[in-house]
């Protein structure tokens, strides 16, 4: 299914620490796009108040995967 990323990472083993998949692919030009979309998702917009608690869940799931995400990217940089 992502044999493109185990080629653009090299062998297998290089692809087990997860945090460095993360890394690897934010560094790329469409990773960072895509980063940067996904950060403007969960952070770029508010819930107006009326919104009712759904959409507040909604908001808050997406804002606690993309903070995983890029917790996730800055384990896998080197020297951290």
């Amino acid at each position: 299914m992502l044999n493109w990323l185990h080629k653009s990472l090299g062998a297998r083993s290089d692809i087990d620490d997860l945090p460095r998949c993360y890394a690897h692919i934010a560094q790329l030009p469409a990773g960072e796009r895509v980063i940067e979309d996904l950060v403007k998702l969960a952070y770029g917009t508010e819930v107006p108040p009326a919104s009712g608690n759904e959409a507040l869940q909604r908001q808050e799931g997406r804002r606690n995967l993309v903070s995983h995400i890029l917790r996730q990217i800055e384990k896998g940089r080197p020297g951290s």
